[in-house]
Parts: structure tokens; sequence; C-alpha cells
């Protein structure tokens, strides 16, 4: 499917011998909101986990299944509670799988859904790969971090850990919730829809893997500052070849998701 206008979406495999990253989008031609009088559109991505083979299936299964159960929704049900079934009906399709075939026990993904529609974002998502909102030249992450990277700042904060010690900890990219089949303990969801501003600049949204943060945040702030004025295909290549350029000898795979808000 050709990408509609205002969305980018760019993969790299980095330094890994395989790709477990996986996402996809769904233009929602005017059944967006409960209204179905605005167009708009879902954005999907998931990092998978648990070895080469099965991380890229749980992704690939999590995301086809997250589309396919938003579309089987009636659209007189509200974005929150389709954006929850749909990450119920990905999750359950885990199970599914490592029911069918036990070797795959273990796998599973991050997973974070978005949708921009009537000129609101609503979002949930799982584990760590973040979503952020561009606008007004800050850039503002939106969803919560799964990973033990908060708890180890917090240490940190509370002086019981430098940062250095933190930046260094075995555990700071452990997960502590992913889509695997499971009671999801961990979910991040939008309370309420956030405005989007149309004039005088658009919003930019960006989902990605973790892999984009080899670039540490203030890097990706200035990068994305710095393409304001270009289309959102510019702004993903110029991410990826940042990205890229630090040659991290470990580089994970990774995925940006670059949507420019309607203009109203």
């Amino acid at each position: 499917m050709r990408n509609p206008p205002g969305l980018a979406t760019r993969i790299i495999q980095g330094a890994r011998d395989y790709q477990e990253d996986d996402y996809d989008f769904l233009p929602l031609d005017g059944d967006g909101d409960r209204d179905g009088n605005a167009p708009g559109i879902l954005l999907v991505l998931a990092d998978g986990m648990g070895g080469h083979v099965a991380g890229a299936l749980a992704s690939k299964t999590a995301v086809a299944s997250f589309i396919a159960a938003w579309q089987a929704q009636d659209n007189n049900v509200d974005i929150p509670a389709r954006l929850d079934n749909a990450l119920a009906a990905a999750n359950d399709s885990l199970r599914e799988k490592v029911a069918a075939d036990p070797s795959l026990d273990g796998m599973g993904c991050t997973l974070v859904g978005a949708v921009v529609a009537a000129g609101n974002l609503h979002w949930v998502s799982v584990g760590d790969s973040p979503l952020w909102l561009m606008r007004g030249g800050e850039l503002q992450r939106i969803n919560q971090d799964h990973s033990m990277a908060p708890l180890l700042q917090n240490l940190v904060d509370a002086g019981r850990m430098t940062a250095e010690e933190a930046a260094a900890d075995s555990r700071r990219n452990a997960l502590r919730s992913a889509v695997m089949g499971d009671e999801l303990t961990l979910v991040d969801r939008s309370d309420a829809p956030l405005p989007l501003p149309a004039r005088p600049e658009p919003a930019r949204i960006l989902l990605a893997s973790d892999g984009v943060q080899t670039l540490p945040d203030d890097e990706i702030e200035n990068l994305m500052r710095q393409c304001a004025a270009l289309d959102s295909d510019a702004c993903a290549d110029r991410l990826l070849q940042a990205v890229e350029a630090k040659q991290h000898p470990r580089q994970d795979n990774t995925t940006v998701m670059i949507y420019d808000s309607p203009r109203g």
C-alpha cells in the first residue's frame, strides 16, 4: 500500500543479521471518529523479541492482528475502546501461536498504536517503543516507557545511583511489560483525546522502535527541529542517517513512522 500524504515510513536492519521490527498503517477514510465524519489514520509499530524467527513472527502477528481487529469493530465503538480491543486481539494472537507451537514460548513484542482523527491523537502502547509529538518546536514523549530505564532514572534522581551507573546498567533495556499472550499488567493509553495544533505549524507525530534511541533524546529533538520545514519523508531519512552515522557496533533494528497531521 502506498503511503498516504504526510506519512513517511522507514526501516533499517542495523548491525543485526535479522529484522524483528514490523509496522503497518490504515487510512480511516472517514471512520476515524465515532461520528464517522472525519478522515484519519491508524499507525501501528511493534518491536519483536524472543529470537531471530520468533521475534519477527511476534511483531508481524501482533501488527496484523491489531489492524484486523480494528477493522472488524463497529464504527460506533469509540476510539479508545477500539484501541483497547485491538491490543487485546494482538495479545490473544500471540497466545494462540505459542499454544500451537510451544517452541515459540517466550516470544513477544512491544506495540504502539496511534490514531489521528478529527484533529486529535489517541494511543495505546505496551513496552518501550516511543511515541513522540513535535509541536511548537518542542519534542514531547507521549507514551510511557515500560523498560527499566525510568526506574533507574528514579534512583538517579533520588541520589542512589549515578547517571553513569544507570546508563551502564545491564537491566536498563529489560521490559517490564510486553505483548506475549499473558495478562498485560502495564498498558499506557490516552485518557482523553490529545488536540493537535493545525496552524501555524501542523503537529508531527513520530513512532519508533527503540533502535532510534542510539541517538540521545536531545539529538532527536534537534534533528526534528532542524527538519521542521521539510516533509516527513526527508525528516525520516535524516533520522535514520543520523542513527547509521553513529556506527554503533550492536545497532538494533530501527523503524520510524512520521506523520504530519492535516492542516486545519
